[in-house]
């Protein structure tokens, strides 16, 4: 006889990442290291969407394009990591 395979439903995850400056924009705001208040936020809103959320160790250096000036912009940032995988419920 043959068996039947059990079928698992599976769900995908979708995994993101994303940057955030330590400090903030001189030409935009004051370039000063951003609040506090923000990283605890941003951390609450990850944790209440998310359900957690990972914060790589040490801070990366990035660049990008400044569309008003067209000159190279150097950052230092968080790397953060969250995933689908428990959507708020």
């Amino acid at each position: 006889m043959a068996r039947k395979k059990a079928r698992v439903k599976t769900e995908a995850i979708v995994e993101c990442s994303f940057l955030i400056p330590l400090c903030r924009d001189q030409d935009l705001s004051d370039g000063k290291p951003q609040a506090k208040e923000s990283w605890r936020w941003l951390n609450g809103e990850l944790f209440l969407r998310f359900q957690g959320r990972m914060v790589a160790p040490g801070t990366y250096q990035g660049a990008y394009e400044d569309p008003d000036t067209r000159e190279m912009v150097i950052d230092e940032s968080r790397v953060y990591c969250c995933n689908s995988g428990n959507p708020a419920r």
